[in-house]
């Protein structure tokens, strides 16, 4: 029973975990991140807007205040990753667009996410998600 109730647990996460792709602005709700760690959790909605130099830029939504030290980034089925690294000082309010970088990237590649920090403050609690986005 405690197995099948594994298996369900893991099928919703799946669910909400799936990402909705809209490529018109900032505003729009994108993949929706993990739980965090440290005994707080945090999730994060992407979304893209137009970069600067051609390519896209994506945005991290948290639900949270958080601070940012570190956005890990991969795409699936290739070899782009790589560490963004942030501050960790300054203080995001929740339900704001956060830049994470401009990708030059195609519609369709899937973005995944890890978000580090510390929940309302450089002092806070620390947390990781993780969250999924596709490109449009």
């Amino acid at each position: 029973m405690k197995t099948l109730g594994s298996v369900l647990i893991i099928i919703c996460l799946f669910l909400f975990s799936s990402c909705k792709s809209n490529s018109s602005g900032p505003t729009d709700s994108g993949g929706i991140g993990g739980i965090g760690g440290g005994g707080g959790g945090v999730t994060f909605t992407i979304t893209q807007g137009s970069g600067n130099q051609g390519g896209i830029i994506l945005y991290g939504s948290p639900s949270v205040a958080v601070t940012l030290t570190n956005v890990n980034y991969s795409v699936a089925n290739s070899t782009a990753k790589g560490d963004l690294p942030f501050s960790g000082t300054t203080v995001y309010p929740a339900n704001q667009p956060i830049p994470i970088a401009e990708f030059n990237a195609q519609a369709g590649l899937k973005y995944v996410l890890i978000f580090t920090g510390k929940l309302g403050s450089a002092t806070g609690t620390d947390y990781t998600a993780t969250s999924n986005y596709t490109v449009q």
